[in-house]
């Protein structure tokens, strides 16, 4: 122990020694008029009868001034928002299904909770300083993270065997589902079209919009639904699910189109939109999904236990998916929705992955989304 505390001892004065000379070194290297004077850095004149601050009060102001400072930066502020957002969804959560109904409408609830409606409403100056405008950039991006990796495990949990020969009913009742309200949003804008339309819109901009806005499922809300009611698995829950990316995709593809038209810029874009989103599908089960089966099935040891390797790849191959479908039009997460369905049948496999990434996803991402939204 004496020779441990002798070296620790020794060790210690040799490093202290070579930084002093190595500062008493540099001084040599200091440029006259560089560095400021007295003069400069003294504080302003003040009166002769104006009482001078004493040294504590002075240090004290100045240390709450640099924690003030510390918790206004970046990243204070998003852990701030993270541990709001984080308790107070799992709170509501938590009292939405004693009342019966699923736990992502607490979510929901608590996000306009936190927001300008009631939050903001009561304790504004509170708000802009937990929430300022401009500082929710990191809180939607790790929000969207969230909800990219919660449709890869419902992706996962898509039974396809339930789909087999009902493509028919899926098709038609999602593209009802849009035809529905869409004429729905149409006729509504007739008779609000004077009131709400924004200058220099025409009527068919607005109407072609509306339509649209009242057709898109929330694709992600029913997905929570279905898994937290324990349906992922049953046929209710596989056709629910079908339906609605189903419907998600259309809408998407008929935005696009909306958009052309409006903008009067041709129909390449949309046409080009739905020729990449029919390669990317045919790619994903009859390229990719083969590729994967027959990878873990050859591999036993995987599939009973993936690597940690395993698992950045297939974190990769489910963030490239949602990449590619961005990037085309159609939202990230239908790409990480379909990198799911591609996973191997091994259910081994399909469970240890939802293991790894499910309780980071649902318990700590996914509200983030809900409660942003």
């Amino acid at each position: 122990m004496r020779r441990y505390a002798l070296a620790y001892i020794l060790t210690t004065l040799i490093f202290v020694g070579g930084i002093y000379l190595t500062i008493r070194a540099g001084k040599a290297l200091e440029t006259p008029g560089t560095l400021p004077t007295v003069s400069q850095s003294a504080s302003p004149a003040t009166s002769p009868n104006s009482p001078a601050p004493t040294q504590p009060e002075h240090g004290l102001v100045q240390s709450l001034q640099v924690l003030r400072d510390n918790l206004h930066a970046p990243l204070s502020l998003l852990l701030v928002q993270l541990i709001l957002i984080v308790l107070l969804a799992r709170i509501f959560g938590a009292l939405f299904v004693k009342l019966g109904q699923p736990a992502v409408i607490g979510e929901m609830a608590a996000g306009i909770v936190l927001g300008p409606s009631v939050f903001g409403a009561l304790f504004h100056g509170a708000f802009e300083f937990v929430f300022p405008t401009g500082a929710l950039g990191a809180l939607r991006m790790l929000s969207q993270v969230g909800v990219i990796l919660f449709m890869f495990v419902v992706g996962m949990e898509l039974n396809l065997k339930h789909l087999r020969g009902r493509a028919n009913t899926a098709f038609l009742v999602s593209h009802v589902s849009i035809l529905f309200p869409y004429s729905l949003g149409v006729l509504l804008s007739y008779f609000i079209f004077q009131s709400f339309a924004p200058p220099n819109v025409s009527f068919p901009a607005f109407a072609l919009f509306m339509g649209i806005a009242m057709s898109i499922t929330a694709f992600p809300v029913l997905a929570r639904i279905i898994e937290e009611r324990g349906l992922g698995g049953t046929f209710l829950g596989s056709t629910a699910i079908s339906c609605a990316a189903v419907n998600d995709i259309s809408a998407w593809i008929i935005l696009a189109f909306v958009v052309a038209i409006v903008k009067a810029n041709g129909m390449g874009s949309p046409v080009m939109t739905i020729l990449l989103v029919c390669l990317f599908v045919a790619a994903i089960f009859f390229v990719l999904k083969p590729l994967l089966d027959r990878f873990v099935a050859a591999r036993p040891r995987i599939a009973a236990n993936p690597t940690r390797g395993t698992v950045v790849g297939i974190l990769a191959l489910v963030f490239f998916c949602a990449l590619f479908t961005e990037v085309v039009g159609i939202h990230a997460f239908f790409g990480a929705f379909l990198a799911g369905i591609a996973m191997p049948a091994n259910l081994q496999f399909r469970v240890h992955m939802r293991e790894r990434l499910e309780n980071l996803s649902s318990a700590f991402l996914l509200p983030l989304f809900f409660a942003f939204t």
